[in-house]
């Protein structure tokens, strides 16, 4: 059986937190946690796998329940949440979990601990080498109009001075690089 763990990922938008998932889970064993959301879907995500597409009563109704572990609204009105019971119900099973969460939502479960056990829960935040990457990694990501691309990449250095609040800080500039630090760095924490 699997030690349970519960990883939290963050960093900003294109900081490249989709490759690092895509690694954990081939790699590691990790499943990722779909979170709830009120936006719609992009090209190519499809509900239940990349996230759970909700409208907004129903998210109001999942935070009046108390059902999330953690939720945010951003500037642009889309709210964003994890479900507790998920999160719990895996962590019971062996399951290796991961989050791709915000700063806000790695400060709301740090906090409130929902009922998970502490030594189950590691957090990661993931920093471009520099903010020149990281805006043509937005850029050939695609998928957001120039006014919201452009608040990201202010929204990202305010993100960053949070870093400190992690248990782990990975700079992803080289994928070979990143890659073994990333796997050692899980390793590591799944031996203690």
């Amino acid at each position: 059986m699997n030690t349970p763990m519960l990883l939290i990922l963050s960093g900003s938008a294109g900081v490249g937190k989709s490759t690092l998932v895509k690694i954990l889970k081939e790699e590691r064993g990790f499943e990722f946690s779909t979170s709830v959301t009120t936006r719609g879907p992009r090209p190519g995500e499809m509900n239940g796998v990349d996230y759970h597409f909700v409208s907004e009563e129903r998210f109001s109704a999942f935070v009046a329940a108390g059902r999330f572990l953690e939720h945010a609204t951003f500037a642009n009105g889309k709210r964003y949440g994890t479900l507790t019971e998920v999160v719990i119900d895996g962590l019971e099973r062996g399951k290796r979990l991961l989050l791709d969460i915000d700063v806000q939502g790695h400060a709301q479960i740090r906090q409130h601990s929902h009922g998970l056990v502490k030594s189950s829960l590691f957090s990661a935040f993931v920093i471009p080498p520099d903010m020149k990457t990281l805006r043509e990694r937005i850029l050939r990501r695609g998928g957001m109009s120039p006014g919201e691309m452009e608040r990201r990449l202010a929204e990202a250095p305010k993100e960053m001075a949070r870093a400190d609040e992690y248990d782990e800080i990975l700079v992803n500039g080289d994928l070979g690089v990143m890659r073994l630090d990333l796997l050692r760095m899980v390793d590591r924490r799944l031996r203690t």
